[in-house]
């Protein structure tokens, strides 16, 4: 596609996927998003006196959209609603914004809004709720962990009741793509004024449902929203539960107690695909296993060491032999399968000279590392990570294995890393864009933000000067070259410890629909229906 027709898309409010749109070469895939397996046949439906219940691992630490972002996204999108949201073709498609133009200097994006739309407070939404949200994630006293992300928005300005405009430096292409994140749904003025800090455990936004109840480590509810905007959803309740264990998911999900099951254990798949009443889904994902390290001390400070660390771990082993072959090696520090994502040679599993890279490092005699995890985030994280420690045992290493909430988890990987030297903590990473995975990770604009998830330290004036480049470059050929010469030198500086990129494996009761599970693993609910 000429760069042009993809610059008119942009201004026409539809920008498809970059993947899908530009000329051969590549070695992208397309954005394959699955579709739920009987999509809603009406507009509108007769809604049912029942609940529908999604179940997934973990607890949210929040239900503010820019402060939870963990995989718990299927009750923030039954509640909230952003300016564009993904659809299942890829798109990014209106939702509170009806279309958006980009000024000729490539600086400035308007956004027409959708009229007539109320929160569940009973306020309007207006152009200054999208204000609002903007400027609460700018706020300091706020743990939004993607706030880095949002440095390029300078300004906000509501042209009237249901007109936004957003100023960047730079101009970038994909700012339509990045209000479609979940830290940009936007949430009600008033109620953030009469909870304050306490939001998060009163969510207040635009979505087809709406906040009931949050009994911790049990379930998030939300009813029916009666004044919605859009199809009214089939069911009067929807619940979230989160749930550790995969063995616990899996025996809901059986029982029937469970509507919708994520991260299914790969062990499982092949018997629940011969279980009655159940179908069970695998595909891609644009998500990612990691260590996050803390690289401003030693020993991680060292690339040397990170790079033996990386080369001690055996990803095809843990791959065939806990994910059951569920998951796919990381041979980039981008996401494999989106555009602008390139592989590298990798690290190849060799435990002798990783030994010997550590000792070059002046670690002959061994180092003792922590290791922060949360149990139950995707399927096989404990197993994979006590794999990792017996792996770099292997090489010397004396790792500790820290389980912590979720909620803890965050508030460590967001400290100083000068606090915490000789620390990790296992995350995930879910990137719908290249940018958005490069910035956030790499860039030391968005590595040293307070209170950000992604807060490793990690800074290479190289990778900022390259990422400043091709992010606010709109020809997509000329940007091609950019994000391969910028991922190739990350891969050389090895960050972070890449374990694997994730397959999203999910079940659910037949008859279920009305929802799609986008490559990312978040669950959109839009008209769930239960089955018979």
């Amino acid at each position: 596609m000429k760069p042009l027709r993809r610059r008119e898309l942009l201004k026409q409010g539809v920008f498809r996927s970059a993947a899908a749109v530009l000329a051969a070469g590549s070695r992208a895939v397309p954005f394959a998003i699955l579709r739920s397996p009987a999509r809603a046949a009406a507009a509108a439906a007769i809604e049912r006196d029942q609940t529908f219940v999604a179940v997934d691992g973990t607890e949210p630490n929040s239900l503010e959209p820019a402060v939870g972002t963990g995989p718990f996204q299927a009750i923030m999108n039954a509640m909230f609603e952003g300016l564009v949201a993904w659809n299942d073709q890829g798109q990014v498609v209106p939702a509170l914004a009806t279309s958006w133009k980009l000024s000729q200097d490539g600086r400035m994006w308007t956004f027409t809004l959708r009229p007539g739309v109320k929160f569940h407070d009973g306020t309007p939404f207006t152009a200054d709720s999208v204000k609002a949200t903007v400027d609460r994630m700018f706020d300091k006293s706020v743990p939004a962990t993607r706030r880095g992300n949002y440095l390029l928005i300078k300004d906000v300005t509501p042209i009237d009741d249901h007109t936004v405009r957003f100023t960047t430096d730079p101009p970038n292409p994909d700012f339509p793509l990045l209000m479609a994140d979940v830290s940009a749904k936007i949430v009600s003025p008033g109620a953030v004024k009469m909870y304050g800090q306490d939001f998060g455990r009163h969510p207040v936004g635009t979505g087809p449902f709406k906040f009931e109840e949050w009994i911790p480590n049990d379930h998030v509810s939300a009813t029916i929203n009666p004044d919605y905007w859009g199809p009214k959803p089939r069911v009067r309740r929807f619940v979230y539960r989160p749930i550790p264990e995969g063995s616990g998911r899996v025996v809901v999900l059986k029982t029937g107690e469970a509507d919708i099951v994520q991260n299914l254990p790969p062990a499982d798949v092949p018997a629940l695909r011969q279980t009655a009443g159940l179908y069970v889904r695998t595909t891609p994902s644009r998500t990612i296993a990691e260590l996050e390290t803390a690289d401003t001390k030693p020993p991680f400070s060292d690339v040397r060491v990170r790079q033996a660390l990386n080369m001690a771990i055996d990803q095809n082993a843990i791959i065939k032999g806990i994910m059951k072959g569920f998951a796919q090696p990381l041979h980039s520090p981008g996401i494999p399968g989106i555009w602008g994502s390139y592989d590298f040679p990798p690290f190849r599993y060799d435990p002798n000279r990783a030994r010997q890279m550590l000792a070059d490092a002046g670690y002959a005699s061994g180092m003792d590392v922590t290791v922060n995890l949360t149990r139950g985030r995707w399927a096989g994280d404990a197993q994979v990570v006590q794999a990792v420690q017996g792996y770099w045992a292997n090489v010397g290493v004396r790792m500790t294995i820290r389980e912590m909430a979720f909620a803890d988890l965050l508030a460590f990987s967001s400290s100083d890393p000068d606090t915490r030297p000789g620390t990790a903590t296992c995350l995930l990473k879910g990137s719908p864009y290249i940018d958005y995975h490069l910035y956030r990770m790499y860039d030391s604009a968005a590595t040293n933000v307070p209170a950000t998830q992604q807060r490793t330290g990690y800074s290479n004036p190289e990778v900022d000067k390259l990422i400043a480049a091709e992010r606010s470059t709109f020809d997509p050929e000329k940007r091609l070259p950019i994000l391969k010469q910028v991922q190739q030198i990350i891969w050389q500086d090895q960050p972070i410890i890449y374990l694997l990129q994730l397959v999203n494996i999910w079940g659910a009761r037949r008859g279920t629909s009305g929802f799609i599970v986008l490559p990312t693993g978040d669950f959109v609910p839009h008209q769930v229906q239960r089955g018979p």
